[in-house]
C-alpha cells in the first residue's frame, strides 16, 4: 500500500477510510480531543509513520503527546463541501499519523466529526473499534473515572512479525497451491460492457448509486440460503455472479471480497490492516438453476475461507498476471457484506449518528457493498465514473432485484430464462419494439427515382471513371433502354438477365428493366459458365443485357441486347414507363449454392422501399451523400448501395473491379470522391484500416456500414486510435438475401 501511494506521488486518496459522525448535544471539545489522543496512544499503528531514504522503507512508532483536532465554523450549506475537502486531503505517510480528525461546528448543539484513517493502518473492523473506544474514553473522562478498556495483548507490529515467521510462511505456501489451481486461466479483465473507453491509467474517480432489498425479499433470500446450508453472503454472491454473467455474456466470473482475517482472538480488539481479499471464481451455466449456482457459491466460499490467510499481495506476486495501470489485477468487481459494528454510540449524553457521505473514489470498476439496516438490505453500488454512466448502474441495480425475485420464484429453472426486468419495463420494451413505425407508402423503385430526377435533374447521380450522369440524364438513358427492352419483349412478369462488367451500364440497365415492369437477375461475368446457364434456365430468362466482352457467356436462344459505351439508344420522349405495383418483383438474386443448387430469392419493390423507410431515422441519408457501388450487383449489398444513393438524391460512384481489389487504389477513390457512406464486409475494411495507417488522408466519411460476415471488434482498435466513433459512425448490420439485405442494426463505439 505504501508502494501504491509512492507511485501516485503521495496524492492518492483511494485508500482513505473516512468516518463522518454527527454529534448531537453539548460537545466538550477538550474531552473529545483527549479521548482521541487516548485511542492513538493505545494503538501503536496509529502512531506509526513510514520513512524512506529512496531505497529502503521502514516503520517508525512515535510517542504522541498531542493530537490535532481543528475546529471549523460552517453552515449547513457548506457542510458537504467541507466534509469532501477533509476526506480528499492526502496523507504524507512519511510524516503524518495515519489518523486525523476535524470538527465542523454548525451550532452549539450540533457538530460533525470527520475522522479519516489511511487503509495502511486500518480496515472496516478497525473503524468500529476506533469509534467505540473513543466513545468509551470520552465517557470515562466526562465522569472522572479510569478508562476500563482491557490491555491489548499484542500490537500490530507483533502480528506483522508473526506473519513473517516460518510456520506461517509454510502455511502460506500450502494455501498458494490451492489458489494457483483455482485461478488458473483466470480472465485478465471482466467482460462487462463499458459506457466509456477504459483510460490508460485508473483515476479512481467514483460515484455512488443506492438501492435496496426490502425486508420481505431479504427474508426470502435468507430462507432460500438456509435450505442450501448457505450464508446470506453466498446467496448474494450467486445472484451477483449470475447478473454479471447475463450482462457480460461471460460464463467465467471472478469477483473479489474482503474478509476480516482476524482468526486469532488476540487481534480482535486491535486497530490495523488485517483485512484480506479473496477471489471467488464461479462458472455460470445458463441452463443450470439458481439452486445449482448457490451450491457452487457455497462450496467456493467455504474453500476460499479455508485458504484465507495468504495475503492478497503475495497471491498477485506469485500468480504474476498481466499487469496494467488501467485495471486491478485478478478482479475488477467486488462484493462485500458489512457485518461490522455500526459506528454509532453515545458520548456521555451526546448522540453519535453516522452520516452518509457521497462516494468520490472507486478502488475497483464496480463494488457492491451490502448492509443489513434492520429494514432490509441497503445496497451501495460504488462504480468508476470513467467507465459507467449513472443510468447503466441504475439498470444493473434494478436487474439485481428482478433476477433475485425470479430466482426465488423458480429456483430450479434455467438461469438464462430468468427475467432481468420487471413487468412494467418488459411491457414498455415490447411496445417500443413492435412495428409502430409505419413505413411510407411504398412505390416502385423506378417511380421513386423518376420523382427524384424531376426534382433535381441537374444534380450528379452516377459517376464511372471520367463519365458521369446527372439525374435527368440517367432518367432519359434508362427510358431509352427501356423502350428497346420493351420492343424485345420485356414486360410485367418477365425476368431480364444482366451479364455486364461492373460499370455505369449496370445501373442504367437495372432502371430500364424495372421501367418495363420486369425484374432483373444478376449474372456476374466472373461466375462459372455452368452457374450462369443454370440461372438462365431456372429463372426462365429469354432476354439478357450484356456487353461484347460478356456475350459469349449467354446461352444460345436468349435475345441479347448489347450495352457497350455509346450503344444506349436515345429516349424519344413519346414512351411512358409501366406503372407497376409496389408488390411486383424487383429482382431475383441467387444464393451461393454452398449447400446445394443455388436458389433464386425474389424480392419486391415494396421490400426495398421499406428497408430505407425503416432505417431512415438512423442514417438520415440525403442529397449531400456520396456512395460507392463497391460490391458485385449479384450480391444484395449492392441493392443497399444503389438505392441508398439514388432514392435520396446522392451520388453513386461505380468502383471498377480492379480498384475494388486494390486497397490503395480504393482508399484513394474514397478520398478523392469525398465518399460519405461506405459499405464494407469486415474483412475488406480491415485492409482499409491498414491503408489508413500507411497513407493517412482526410476522409469525408460519416457512416461505415458492415455486413456480409462476422465482425471482429478487436480489429477495429487501430481505426479508433485515429478516428472518433462519431465521425464516422460505424454500424454493424446483418441480414440474408431472403430478408432484403439487412434486418439488424448495432452502432459500434470505441468502448465495444
Amino acid at each position: 500500500m505504501w508502494l501504491i501511494d509512492h507511485f501516485n506521488g503521495g496524492t492518492s486518496t483511494q485508500y482513505h477510510m473516512p468516518q463522518v459522525l454527527e454529534l448531537g448535544g453539548a460537545l466538550d471539545l477538550k474531552l473529545l480531543h483527549a479521548a482521541l489522543l487516548t485511542v492513538v496512544r493505545r494503538h501503536e499503528v496509529l502512531r506509526t509513520v513510514y520513512a524512506s531514504d529512496g531505497d529502503t522503507v521502514w516503520q517508525e512508532v512515535h510517542e504522541v503527546t498531542a493530537f490535532e483536532l481543528p475546529v471549523d465554523e460552517i453552515t449547513p450549506q457548506t457542510l458537504e463541501q467541507a466534509v469532501e475537502a477533509e476526506c480528499a486531503r492526502p496523507f504524507a505517510l512519511g510524516s503524518d499519523l495515519p489518523l486525523r480528525g476535524r470538527v465542523l461546528r454548525l451550532s452549539d448543539e450540533r457538530h460533525v466529526l470527520v475522522l479519516v484513517m489511511h487503509h495502511i493502518a486500518s480496515d472496516g473492523w478497525s473503524s468500529a473499534i476506533l469509534v467505540r473506544e473513543c466513545c468509551e474514553a470520552y465517557a470515562a473522562l466526562a465522569q472522572g473515572r479510569t478508562l476500563a478498556l482491557p490491555a491489548l495483548p499484542v500490537q500490530y507490529a507483533d502480528y506483522a512479525y508473526w506473519q513473517q515467521q516460518e510456520p506461517q510462511q509454510a502455511r502460506h505456501a500450502q494455501q498458494l497451491r490451492y489458489w494457483e489451481e483455482k485461478l488458473a486461466g483466470l480472465p485478465t479483465v471482466h467482460s462487462l460492457p463499458l459506457d466509456y473507453p477504459r483510460p490508460t491509467q485508473q483515476s479512481f474517480r467514483g460515484a455512488l448509486h443506492r438501492s435496496r432489498l426490502d425486508a420481505e425479499l431479504s427474508a426470502r433470500l435468507v430462507a432460500a440460503c438456509r435450505v442450501q446450508g448457505a450464508t446470506l453472503f453466498m446467496g448474494l454472491h450467486a445472484v451477483f455472479s449470475a447478473l454479471l454473467s447475463r450482462y457480460s455474456g461471460a460464463d467465467d466470473i471472478a469477483i473479489g471480497t474482503p474478509i476480516a482475517n482476524r482468526e486469532q482472538p488476540e487481534v480482535a480488539a486491535l486497530i490495523g490492516f488485517f483485512v484480506n481479499t479473496l477471489v471467488l471464481r464461479v462458472q455460470i451455466d445458463g441452463e443450470g438453476s439458481f439452486a445449482d449456482l448457490l451450491r457452487q457459491c457455497r462450496e467456493t466460499g467455504l474453500a476460499a475461507y479455508a485458504h484465507q490467510q495468504l495475503p492478497f499481495n503475495e497471491l498477485v506476486e506469485a500468480l504474476n498476471p498481466a499487469r496494467s495501470l488501467s485495471y486491478a489485477a485478478l478482479f475488477q468487481v467486488m462484493l462485500s457484506l458489512q457485518n461490522n459494528e455500526q459506528e454509532s454510540g453515545s458520548l456521555a449524553g451526546l448522540s453519535v449518528t453516522p452520516m452518509e457521505s457521497a462516494q468520490r473514489t472507486a478502488q475497483f470498476d464496480l463494488t457492491l457493498d451490502v448492509k443489513d439496516d434492520g429494514a432490509g438490505l441497503a445496497m451501495s453500488w460504488i462504480y468508476c465514473s470513467d467507465l459507467f454512466t449513472p443510468a447503466t448502474i441504475g439498470h444493473l441495480a434494478d436487474s439485481f432485484v428482478c433476477l433475485l425475485e425470479a430466482a426465488l420464484a423458480a429456483p430450479d429453472a434455467p438461469m438464462a430464462r430468468l427475467s432481468l426486468i420487471d413487468g412494467v419495463s418488459r411491457a414498455a420494451l415490447l411496445d417500443a419494439g413492435r412495428a409502430t413505425l409505419v413505413p411510407a407508402e411504398a412505390a416502385c423503385l423506378h417511380q421513386a427515382f423518376a420523382l427524384r430526377a424531376a426534382s433535381q435533374p441537374a444534380a450528379v447521380a452516377l459517376i464511372d471513371g471520367e463519365r458521369q450522369w446527372s439525374y435527368g440524364e440517367l432518367e432519359r438513358a434508362a427510358n431509352g433502354l427501356a423502350q428497346r427492352l420493351q420492343t424485345a419483349g420485356a414486360m410485367p412478369g418477365t425476368r431480364v438477365g444482366l451479364c455486364l462488367e461492373r460499370s455505369a451500364e449496370v445501373v442504367v440497365g437495372i432502371l430500364a428493366i424495372l421501367k418495363c415492369g420486369a425484374s432483373y437477375v444478376p449474372l456476374d461475368p466472373i461466375y462459372p459458365g455452368e452457374r450462369i446457364a443454370f440461372m438462365l434456365g431456372d429463372a426462365a430468362i429469354s432476354i439478357v443485357l450484356a456487353q461484347a466482352s460478356t456475350r459469349h457467356l449467354v446461352a444460345k436462344g436468349c435475345d441479347v441486347l448489347l450495352l457497350d459505351d455509346g450503344a444506349m439508344p436515345e429516349f424519344d420522349g413519346d414512351w411512358t414507363p409501366v406503372a407497376g405495383h409496389a408488390d411486383d418483383q424487383a429482382y431475383v438474386i441467387y444464393t451461393s449454392g454452398s449447400t446445394g443448387q443455388p436458389k433464386g430469392v425474389m424480392v419486391s419493390h415494396a421490400n426495398v422501399a421499406r428497408l430505407f423507410s425503416s432505417t431512415a431515422p438512423w442514417y438520415r441519408f440525403n442529397e449531400q451523400d456520396c456512395w460507392c457501388l463497391f460490391h458485385s450487383y449479384a450480391f444484395d449489398f449492392s441493392v443497399w448501395e444503389i438505392w441508398g444513393a439514388l432514392l435520396h438524391g446522392g451520388r453513386l460512384v461505380v468502383v471498377p473491379r480492379a480498384v475494388a481489389q486494390s486497397t490503395p487504389d480504393f482508399y484513394q477513390l474514397v478520398r478523392d470522391q469525398r465518399v460519405t457512406v461506405l459499405n464494407q464486409t469486415p474483412s475488406a475494411f480491415y485492409a482499409f484500416i491498414e491503408q489508413d495507417q500507411l497513407t493517412p488522408a482526410p476522409l469525408a466519411l460519416r457512416t461505415v456500414v458492415f455486413g456480409g460476415e462476422a465482425l471482429a471488434l478487436d480489429k477495429l482498435r487501430p481505426w479508433f486510435e485515429r478516428h472518433s466513433d462519431t465521425a464516422p459512425e460505424l454500424v454493424n448490420m446483418y441480414g440474408i438475401t431472403e430478408t432484403t439485405v439487412h434486418v439488424s442494426y448495432r452502432r459500434i463505439r470505441q468502448i465495444d
